[in-house]
């Protein structure tokens, strides 16, 4: 099965390679004044589309999305951290200046992306619409309401505060700094620990997440002074409440998710290409 599996593998990337060449040709027939031959191009791309994700699926590359994330993730990073860093040396070596600017923005675009899917994989079980900017000249991904999401947090945080006796906030600053800190907690360290605890929450059906919801919490109250969640079944329930607030505030606050370009032109999918 080793040899169809590297051919399957070897006419996947062919597919990949193909169709997007081909939607670059498309943009270059369109400039040129050639709108039959854009056509064209995009049909051929789309087929090619279509052969590449049948590849995939014989391979069984296809899985469930927290694991189809958990992937790109990994995938993301290496290619950041490994491939790209070689190829701007090489560039370097070889004095090709333009080659430098692509890979190392390349590189630095990729570590956003997987960025942006250790967020996908930390609201996974929320149903959260994000904006997001993409720039035609370097590719860069940029969300928006950092510090709204802040804000959001921080109510959300004083509202578990008011409605459980087991979570105490002495004053605004600490509810600022426990909402900063839980932020950057659910940012980094919990979809790394939802990964590494992957099968206990298949097991589980997904309860073990508020097990790692509750840690969370009781880490902000570790660090932060003010802010006090005593015990573990407290600190479930105001994760709980926090959780649920930040979604209910953020139903009132987030716009539709949508995908833009730089210069706010909605891009809408159409065939499988963004137009």
């Amino acid at each position: 099965m080793g040899g169809t599996r590297d051919a399957l593998q070897q006419a996947y990337t062919g597919e990949a390679k193909a169709a997007l060449r081909l939607k670059v040709f498309a943009e270059k027939a369109e400039e040129e004044g050639y709108p039959q031959m854009a056509n064209l191009f995009r049909v051929i791309a789309w087929s090619e589309e279509i052969h590449g994700a049948r590849a995939l699926r014989v391979l069984k590359e296809i899985k469930t999305t927290e694991e189809n994330l958990a992937e790109s993730f990994q995938s993301e990073q290496g290619v950041a951290e490994v491939a790209y860093n070689q190829f701007v040396k090489e560039a370097e070596a070889e004095g090709n200046q333009a080659a430098v600017l692509h890979f190392s923005q390349s590189r630095d675009v990729e570590e956003t992306h997987a960025k942006l899917y250790k967020e996908a994989m930390n609201h996974l079980l929320e149903e959260r619409e994000t904006t997001y900017h993409v720039c035609l000249v370097c590719g860069y991904i940029a969300m928006r309401g950092v510090l709204l999401r802040w804000l959001v947090l921080t109510a959300a945080v004083l509202m578990a505060s008011w409605l459980l006796d087991g979570i105490r906030v002495s004053g605004l600053s600490p509810a600022f700094l426990a909402a900063a800190l839980l932020g950057i907690l659910n940012a980094v360290f919990r979809p790394l620990l939802i990964l590494l605890t992957l099968p206990v929450n298949i097991l589980t059906l997904g309860l073990f997440t508020f097990v790692i919801n509750a840690l969370m919490l009781m880490i902000v109250s570790a660090v932060i002074p003010g802010f006090d969640v005593r015990g573990f079944w407290t600190a479930v329930v105001g994760a709980l409440i926090i959780g649920a607030a930040s979604w209910l505030l953020n139903l009132f606050i987030g716009g539709k998710g949508r995908v833009e370009r730089t210069a706010y032109i909605d891009l809408k999918q159409r065939r499988g290409r963004w137009e």
